[in-house]
C-alpha cells in the first residue's frame, strides 16, 4: 500500500514540472477565497428573500390598520347620522364603501404568500363585508320615514352594529399578533442568517489561512529541492572537470591539411612518438597504408592516405595505426572540425582498439555528462572565440551549437563584469583559473547571474593552448540570497525599532542581544543588560513560574509561553510587564531564547481603575433594573387606562346621548327653546368627550404601531389632506413650491398637517383667512412652516397650547378637545425632530416643525420614547 501511495504521489506531484507546482500552491489559497464567496453570496440572497417577506409582513399591518379605521369612521359616520340625520356624517361611510373592496383585494394578494395569514384573512373580509352590509342596512332603517331615530329598533341596531365591530376588532387583533409572530420569527431567521454568514466568513479566513500554510509548506519543499539540484549541478562539474583531466585517449590537433599542430602525451603513449617528432608531419605517417584489395570512398580515411592533395574530411571510424618501431594495431579515429579565429582546426581523437570497449563505454559517458549536464561547458581559445558548445548551453542560453562556435562568448553573451575584464584576466593567465560570478544575456534577452569557473589549458612547454568554461544558472539562488540579506535588515530594523522591549538569549538565560526599548524599561544601558541574566533582573517571587514555563519548552513540551511577571530596575523600582518567549533554532542546532517584553504598568493601573468602575456599573445597573421595572409598571398602567378610556366610557356617552334624545323627543311639546338650548349643550358636551377619548387614545398610540416607511410625495400629501378637511369657500390654504418628496411613514406626517391645518382654520375668528405652507431644507432634516393669520397666541401662552387638554379659548366658543397640538409634539419629536410656535396676540400663528430626510431607527425611536416616558412619569409624580 506504502509503494502504491509513493508511486501515486510522486506521479501527481513529484514528476510535475515547477512551474505546475507552483500553480497548484498559489490556487490552494485562491480557491478557498473563491469558496467561501459563493458561499457568502448564497447566504446573503437568502437574507435578501426574508427581508422581502418582512417588507411585506409591515405593509400587510398598515393596510389592516387602515382596514379598520375605514370601518370604524364608517360605523362612526352612520352613529352620527343617527343622532342628528346631517348627511354629512355618512361621507365616511360612503368613502369606506368607496375604498374596501380595492383595499381587500388589495390585502388578499398581499398574504397569498402566508397560508395562516391568508385563512385569518378571509375571516376579516367576512366580517368586513357583513358590517359593510350591516351598515347599509342600519341607513336604510334610519332613512325609512316609519322608524324613529331614537326608536327602540334602531337602539338595538346600533347595539348589534357594536358588538359586531368589537368582533372585527378582536379578528383584526388577533391577525395583527399573528403577524407580529410571524415577523418576529422572519427577524430571527435574518439573525440567524447574518450569524451564519459571519461564521461562513471566519471559516474562509481559516481556510485561507491553512491554505496560505500549505502554500508555505509546499515552497519550502521546491526550495529544498532546488537545492538537491544545486548540489547535484555541482557534483556533476566535478565529476566532468575530472574525466577532462584524466582522459585516456590521444588528442591529436591538426590544420586543415592533416598536418599536427599538438599531441598530447596519451597519444605519445598510444604511437610511441614524441610530440616534438611528430608535430608538423602529417597524420598519414600514423596510419597504415590500406590493402590492394581494399575500396576507398571519398570520405574513407584510406581515400586520405592514399591521396595526398585530398582536402582532409570530418569522420569517425575504426582504422589501423603505425607505431614509431612499425608496428600496426587497430584503432579508432574520430576527427571533428573547430573553428578558431579564421582558421579550420580538427581534432583527432586515437583510441587503442584492444581497449575500445572500456574506451567505447567512457567516451558515452564523457559524451553524456558533457552535452547533457546542466551546467553549461564551453571551449575557447584565447581571444575567447567557443570552439566547443555543450546542450547544457544550448538548453541555458538559447543559441544553437551552429549559431555559438566561432563567435566572441562575452559579445554573444553581453558578459557584464564584477570587476575590469583586464584584471580578471591577469589573474586567470598568473594562475591557471578563476571562479567568479557573471551576467549574461539569453537569446530572449532575459539577463541572468552565472556562477562561472575558467579553466586555462597548457601544452608541453606550459603555453596556454584553450580556455575550458564551466557555469551554471545562479539566478535563483541570487535572488534568495537578496531576499534573504533584506529580510536579516528588515529584522535588525524592526529589532531595533520595535514599541516593545526584545531580547536574545541562550538557553541558559544570558541576555545575548537587547533593544533600545528594553533598556528604557529596565533603567540599565544595552552592555550593562548584556552582561546579565534575566534571573538577576526577575523578581524572586516570580521566578519559580518562568523557570518552569522555560523547562517545558526546553523540553519540547510547549512551543512558547506568555506570562506576566515583575522586573527589577536599576532603581529598584518594580515593573509589570508582559513575557512571551519563543525557543529559536539554527541550522547548526544552535538554540537560543527569543523574548518580547510589553510594559503593562499602566494597563495594570487601569485594570484596577476598570474593577472600581464595574463595581460602580454594578450598582447603576441595579438601579436602572428597578428604574425599567417602574417605567413597565407604569406602561401596563397606560394600557389598562387607555382599554378602560376605549372600552368603559363611549358607552355610558352614547347611552346620555340617547337619553338626551329621548327627553327632548317625549318632551317636546312642553320644551322651552332655553330647554332645548340646554339639550344641545349637553349633546355636545357629549361629544366633545367622546371628541377627548378618541384624542387620549391617539395620544397614547403614538410610537406604539410600527408603521412602515415609503416614498412620500408631500405636495400631493397636502393635497390630499386640504381636500378631506373642505375648508369653508372664505378660506385659501396655499402650498409654496419646492416641497420634498422622500422616505419616511406616510400616516404620521399626515396626521401633523392635518391637525396644524385644520387648527388654523378652526380658530381664525374672520369668516374667512389665509393658511400657509412651506419647507425649507437643513441638513438632515425637512423643515415645515404652517402659518395662518388668526388671532394670534400670546408669548406667555407658546408653551402652554403643546399641554395635553389645555385650550386658549372657551370650548363652549370653539370646539376644541386640547390634544390636537400636544399629539403633534409627541409625534414629531418621536421621529427626532422638533416644533416650536412664532406668534403674536393679533399677528397670526407660525408653526415651525423639523422632520428627518430619513427613517429614524427603532433603537432611536425606543430611545426617544423611553425619555418621554420618564419625563411623563416625572410630572405625574
Amino acid at each position: 500500500m506504502k509503494y502504491l501511495l509513493d508511486r501515486f504521489i510522486k506521479f501527481v506531484w513529484t514528476d510535475r514540472p515547477i512551474r505546475q507546482r507552483g500553480t497548484v500552491i498559489v490556487a490552494i489559497p485562491v480557491i478557498c477565497l473563491f469558496a467561501s464567496l459563493i458561499a457568502i453570496a448564497g447566504l446573503r440572497d437568502s437574507t435578501i428573500q426574508v427581508r422581502r417577506r418582512i417588507d411585506n409582513n409591515k405593509a400587510i399591518l398598515q393596510e389592516t390598520n387602515r382596514l379598520l379605521k375605514t370601518v370604524v369612521d364608517a360605523e362612526t359616520g352612520i352613529r352620527g347620522y343617527g343622532l342628528t340625520k346631517r348627511r354629512e356624517f355618512l361621507e365616511p361611510y360612503l368613502e369606506a364603501k368607496k375604498s374596501l373592496p380595492p383595499l381587500l383585494a388589495k390585502l388578499k394578494v398581499m398574504v397569498l404568500a402566508n397560508k395562516l395569514q391568508a385563512q385569518r384573512f378571509e375571516e376579516i373580509k367576512k366580517s368586513s363585508e357583513q358590517q359593510i352590509t350591516f351598515l347599509q342596512n342600519t341607513l336604510n332603517k334610519l332613512d325609512s320615514s316609519a322608524t324613529r331615530v331614537q326608536s327602540p329598533e334602531i337602539i338595538q341596531v346600533f347595539a348589534q352594529g357594536k358588538l359586531k365591530m368589537d368582533k372585527l376588532r378582536e379578528k383584526i387583533d388577533a391577525f395583527a399578533d399573528a403577524s407580529e409572530t410571524y415577523q418576529n420569527g422572519l427577524e430571527r431567521k435574518i439573525r440567524e442568517l447574518i450569524d451564519l454568514t459571519n461564521f461562513v466568513q471566519v471559516a474562509g479566513l481559516l481556510l485561507g489561512c491553512l491554505g496560505a500554510a500549505a502554500a508555505w509548506y509546499l515552497f519550502d519543499s521546491l526550495e529544498q529541492e532546488l537545492r538537491k539540484r544545486e548540489a547535484g549541478l555541482q557534483e556533476s562539474k566535478t565529476r566532468i572537470q575530472a574525466v577532462v583531466d584524466n582522459a585516456a585517449d590521444g588528442i591529436i590537433t591538426l590544420d586543415e591539411g592533416g598536418n599536427i599542430e599538438s599531441f598530447n602525451a596519451a597519444a605519445e603513449k598510444i604511437f610511441g612518438e614524441k610530440a616534438d617528432r611528430t608535430i608538423g608531419s602529417n597524420l598519414r605517417r600514423l596510419i597504415a597504408q590500406p590493402q590492394p584489395d581494399s575500396s576507398a570512398g571519398d570520405y574513407a580515411i584510406e581515400y586520405f592516405v592514399l591521396n595526398p592533395d585530398a582536402k582532409l574530411k570530418t569522420y569517425q571510424q575504426e582504422t589501423v595505426g603505425v607505431r614509431s618501431d612499425g608496428t600496426r594495431f587497430p584503432m579508432e579515429l574520430a576527427l571533428s572540425e573547430m573553428c578558431l579565429a579564421n582558421q579550420r582546426l580538427f581534432i583527432a581523437i586515437c583510441r587503442d582498439v584492444g581497449g575500445r570497449k572500456k574506451a567505447e563505454e567512457t567516451l558515452r559517458k564523457q559524451a553524456q555528462m558533457l552535452d547533457l549536464a546542466n551546467d553549461t561547458i564551453t571551449v575557447l581559445d584565447l581571444n575567447w572565440t567557443i570552439s566547443y558548445w555543450n546542450l547544457g548551453a544550448k538548453w541555458l542560453y538559447g543559441w544553437r551549437k551552429s549559431e555559438a562556435i566561432g563567435k566572441n562568448i562575452h559579445e554573444l553573451l553581453h558578459t557584464e563584469w564584477p570587476q575590469p575584464l583586464e584584471e580578471i584576466q591577469k589573474v586567470f593567465f598568473e594562475r591557471g583559473s578563476w571562479q567568479g560570478e557573471l551576467v549574461r544575456t539569453k537569446e530572449d534577452g532575459t539577463k541572468i547571474t552565472v556562477a562561472s569557473g575558467w579553466t586555462l589549458q597548457r601544452d608541453e612547454q606550459d603555453q596556454p593552448l584553450a580556455i575550458l568554461e564551466i557555469s551554471n544558472d545562479i539566478s535563483d539562488r541570487k535572488c534568495s540570497e537578496i531576499a534573504l540579506a533584506e529580510s536579516a535588515q528588515r529584522f535588525r530594523d524592526t529589532f531595533e525599532q520595535a514599541a516593545v522591549g526584545m531580547a536574545q538569549a541562550s538557553v541558559d538565560g544570558k541576555l545575548l542581544l537587547v533593544n533600545q526599548k528594553l533598556c528604557e524599561i529596565l533603567g540599565y544601558s544595552r552592555q550593562e543588560l548584556i552582561e546579565k541574566k534575566f534571573q538577576e533582573i526577575t523578581l524572586p517571587e516570580d521566578l519559580a513560574k518562568e523557570v518552569e514555563f522555560l523547562r517545558q519548552l526546553l523540553a519540547g513540551e510547549i512551543e512558547n509561553y506568555c506570562i506576566e511577571k515583575r522586573y527589577v530596575r536599576k532603581d529598584g523600582d518594580l515593573v509589570w510587564s508582559n513575557l512571551t518567549v519563543s525557543l529559536l533554532r539554527e541550522q547548526n542546532g544552535t538554540q537560543f531564547l527569543m523574548g518580547v517584553v510589553e510594559d503593562i504598568r499602566e494597563r495594570k493601573q487601569a485594570e484596577e481603575s476598570l474593577r472600581l468602575r464595574a463595581q460602580e456599573l454594578t450598582w447603576m445597573a441595579n438601579s436602572l433594573a428597578k428604574t425599567t421595572n417602574v417605567l413597565r409598571k407604569r406602561n401596563q398602567e397606560l394600557d389598562q387606562f387607555a382599554y378602560v378610556v376605549s372600552h368603559d366610557l363611549k358607552a355610558p356617552l352614547r347611552a346620555i346621548a340617547n337619553l338626551s334624545s329621548w327627553i327632548e323627543e317625549d318632551l317636546s311639546d312642553s320644551m322651552t327653546e332655553d330647554n332645548v338650548h340646554q339639550m344641545n349643550l349637553l349633546r355636545g358636551r357629549v361629544h366633545r368627550m367622546e371628541g377627548l377619548i378618541e384624542g387620549l387614545l391617539l395620544y397614547s398610540r403614538v410610537g406604539r404601531i410600527q408603521v412602515a416607511s415609503e416614498t412620500v410625495k408631500v405636495e400631493k400629501l397636502l393635497a390630499e389632506i386640504i381636500d378631506s378637511l373642505a375648508p369653508p369657500s372664505g378660506f385659501e390654504v396655499k402650498v409654496e413650491a419646492g416641497m420634498p418628496t422622500f422616505v419616511t411613514e406616510r400616516l404620521p406626517l399626515q396626521q401633523v398637517f392635518a391637525n396644524l391645518i385644520s387648527n388654523g382654520i378652526k380658530h381664525n375668528r374672520g369668516e374667512s383667512g389665509h393658511v400657509k405652507i412651506s419647507v425649507k431644507e437643513l441638513d438632515n432634516f425637512y423643515e415645515f412652516s404652517v402659518a395662518d393669520d388668526g388671532p394670534g397666541i400670546a408669548a406667555q401662552y407658546h408653551d402652554k397650547v403643546f399641554v395635553i387638554f389645555q385650550t386658549l379659548e372657551a370650548r363652549d366658543q370653539v370646539e376644541n378637545t386640547g390634544i390636537g397640538l400636544s399629539l403633534v409634539k409627541k409625534i414629531v419629536e418621536g421621529q427626532g425632530g422638533s416644533i416650536l410656535v412664532e406668534s403674536a396676540e393679533g399677528e397670526g400663528a407660525t408653526f415651525r416643525f423639523t422632520w428627518p430626510k430619513q427613517p429614524i431607527s427603532r433603537e432611536d425611536k425606543t430611545a426617544v420614547e423611553t425619555a418621554s416616558t420618564q419625563t411623563m412619569s416625572a410630572s405625574a409624580d
